[in-house]
């Protein structure tokens, strides 16, 4: 006899409903979850049971704070960089424990540490990130996503903000990405706190801005490098040709030179110029070196006498002397600028103005590219200088304002140039914001021709075609350098007192260097390796040539490159204690 079908459906619908029942048992027999909440930190871990009744943790864990969700799973784990190798490993995640009614902590197989924390129970608290690191790891990755209703804004490298309804909170790290925040050995902190914007200016409320970009600088300056070359143009083809001044020429034959137009530049400049108003500043172009020579050592004696005067009255504006870094740079063995570098910090009220600030911080910034040891002695006032023009800056309307100094423009330029080179040293990315700003905000492609000169080797520090200083080494406490145009220039001492130098400047043109310092070496001298001689007329040839004077060990050199590095090789007499720095 055949079951009612109502009976049938009633006796399938129990058996369905105990096994789907059966099935929900068994799995939440064997995998569990883990919850904690910790003030406003929600932790949720999951964990396995298996047939022995063996209880282990899955390698994933999730804690949210206020709209930010950091979580592992097996295809996002934690990341460890093995300090070896450079390679990428994934984290297993070995065990937990709160550790106090604040924090807990996640450790893992090969003995790393993430430990999340809160301050307080309060609306104000914030919380805490902390690795610890085995020897063998660099830095600990960790995936962050925001969660819905959560907005980020601001992204910067070690920070951003993240709005949550009507509250704003900033996160900080060591390194930020767009999907993960990296802790290193070294700094192995993260947090995230309420952040209520500042009534106080701060660089870093310059970012954002228009203008404070690395693309808005730089379209600025190419702008201004433009601006060189047709001003001249302007002036050089019209009445007012006499009156061009010699950094009006020296920029724009920097400027042509870099853009592979060395003889064009060369033929526009007047003749005029050349013979009348040429001086040490454009004689890599131009020549007459003999005169130029005396020229120098006259500069020279300059800067000696004015980092004499500073050091004797406490004088700040030594700092904002055009050429006194490459100076300091060229003499730093002596006791005068061991004196010059420390006075600053020993001053009982250290105040410079703004200008003496921004002057301090590029001279900082260029001495510690080349010797981090020397721009020590600057750290403790370029700190100062920093806290001086940020509290001399304000806003208004997107535009970045001193308060109380009248600069100029030329001035907020060279203060805002400033800023860039010393983050570009350091990494403090806010106040390179602030710096472009002050630059782009100044447009220096508009101003009047003689300051736009002024300002171009300031602004285009990458065109190694401007006349500069390049300091080749020391025999003992005496430098050796040179005035030069080149790219570059080396020194190097082979067997026997043989000086090798080689020259770094576009194939086929001459050029003119000033070189101090060179040890006598008898007119025993070999260029591209055929020998040369002495002759005061070497500048008239069609080749190199050159002229040494053994009373103040100057060399000036004409270098017609036959290739691209020119070699030149003096035998010289023996030399001691030569050292490259």
């Amino acid at each position: 006899m055949r079951k009612h079908p109502v009976v049938k459906f009633l006796g399938l619908t129990v058996l369905y409903a105990a096994l789907i029942v059966g099935i929900f048992i068994l799995q939440f027999k064997t995998e569990s979850v883990i919850s904690r909440t910790i003030g406003d930190m929600h932790i949720t871990l999951a964990q396995t049971e298996d047939k022995n009744n063996q209880v282990s943790l899955k390698n994933q864990f999730q804690v949210n704070f206020r709209g930010i969700s950091f979580r592992t799973a097996e295809n996002s784990p934690a990341l460890a960089q093995n300090s070896q190798s450079g390679e990428q490993e994934a984290l297993v995640l070995d065990g937990w424990e709160q550790k106090d009614t604040l924090s807990v902590e996640f450790s893992f197989t090969d003995g790393a540490k993430l430990t999340f924390s809160v301050s307080d129970e309060s609306p104000e608290a914030f919380l805490n990130i902390t690795a610890q690191l085995p020897k063998d790891y660099d830095t600990i990755t960790l995936p962050y996503s925001a969660l819905n209703g959560t907005t980020i804004q601001n992204r910067q490298p070690g920070s951003f903000l993240a709005t949550l309804k009507d509250k704003t909170y900033l996160f900080s790290a060591p390194l930020i990405e767009e999907t993960s925040i990296a802790l290193s050995a070294e700094t192995p902190f993260a947090s995230y706190m309420s952040y209520v914007p500042s009534t106080t200016f701060k660089f870093a409320d310059t970012a954002g801005l228009k203008g404070a970009d690395s693309e808005a600088y730089k379209e600025s300056i190419t702008q201004l490098r433009n601006s060189v070359i047709s001003q001249f143009t302007q002036q050089a083809t019209s009445a007012r040709s006499n009156s061009l001044t010699e950094l009006e020429v020296v920029a724009y034959v920097a400027e042509m030179t870099s853009r592979n137009r060395f003889p064009a530049a060369l033929e526009a400049v007047p003749a005029a110029f050349k013979r009348n108003k040429s001086t040490y500043i454009s004689s890599p172009y131009f020549a007459v070196l003999a005169r130029h020579n005396t020229e120098i050592g006259v500069q020279s004696e300059k800067y000696a006498s004015m980092v004499k005067t500073a050091t004797a009255s406490g004088n700040l504006d030594i700092f904002t002397v055009d050429g006194i870094a490459d100076y300091i740079l060229r003499e730093k063995k002596t006791a005068a600028i061991q004196t010059l570098l420390a006075f600053p910090a020993k001053q009982e009220e250290f105040a410079p103005s703004i200008v003496q600030a921004g002057g301090i911080l590029s001279v900082y910034a260029k001495l510690a590219r080349q010797d981090a040891n020397l721009a020590a002695a600057l750290d403790v006032p370029v700190q100062q200088c920093l806290d001086i023009l940020e509290a001399a800056l304000s806003i208004d309307d997107e535009a970045l304002v001193f308060a109380e100094e009248d600069l100029s423009a030329e001035e907020k330029i060279r203060v805002g140039q400033a800023l860039i080179d010393y983050a570009n040293m350091t990494g403090r990315n806010e106040c390179g914001d602030a710096g472009r700003l002050l630059v782009t905000e100044s447009n220096p492609a508009g101003l009047d021709f003689p300051t736009i000169a002024a300002l171009y080797p300031v602004l285009v520090q990458d065109n190694h075609f401007y006349p500069h200083t390049e300091v080749l080494g020391y025999y003992g406490t005496r430098p050796v350098w040179a005035w030069t145009c080149a790219s570059s220039i080396s020194y190097k001492i082979a067997a026997n007192n043989v000086v090798n130098i080689s020259i770094d400047f576009p194939l086929g043109y001459s050029h003119y260097v000033l070189f101090s310092g060179i040890p006598t070496f008898h007119d025993r001298i070999r260029i591209q390796n055929l020998d040369f001689h002495t002759d005061p007329r070497y500048e008239t040839y069609n080749s190199s040539g050159f002229i040494y004077n053994k009373d103040d060990k100057t060399l000036d050199l004409k270098s017609r490159h036959k290739s691209q590095i020119e070699l030149v090789e003096l035998f010289c007499d023996p030399a001691p204690n030569f050292t490259k720095n």
